[in-house]
């Protein structure tokens, strides 16, 4: 009967133990599945954050290249300046050129009528 009583003592025992072992197993398992959620969340996350970032990107190269074109036509639009003042600068040396041959001869017309007058 001592005997009797000591496994029944043991096997309470172990009774309790295999109850708190399931109890923490429970928890656990309860953790787990909150960890779970948990990572799943950040990985929708995650995957947001990187289409937001694939759209900035894309958007940063847009930008990139609407800058390369504007950079382009900036310059183009100097250089057709700088041509036009060229033009212009060649246009006023042609018109005092011919003022001048004007001036020489008016001078000449001005001295063939005092010559015509002293005749």
């Amino acid at each position: 009967q001592k005997d009797n009583l000591y496994l029944t003592a043991e096997k309470e025992k172990y009774i309790t133990d295999i109850d708190r072992l399931k109890q923490a197993g429970l928890l656990k398992r309860d953790e787990i599945k909150k960890l779970s959620e948990e990572n799943m969340k950040y990985q929708q996350e995650e995957e947001r954050l990187n289409k937001i970032i694939v759209e900035l990107n894309e958007e940063i190269e847009r930008v990139k290249n609407d800058k390369e074109r504007q950079d382009r036509e900036i310059k183009e639009a100097q250089n057709f300046h700088e041509e036009k003042i060229s033009e212009q600068l060649q246009l006023e040396n042609e018109i005092d050129a011919l003022t001048k041959k004007l001036e020489l001869k008016d001078s000449k017309i001005a001295e063939y009528e005092m010559e015509i007058a002293n005749l």
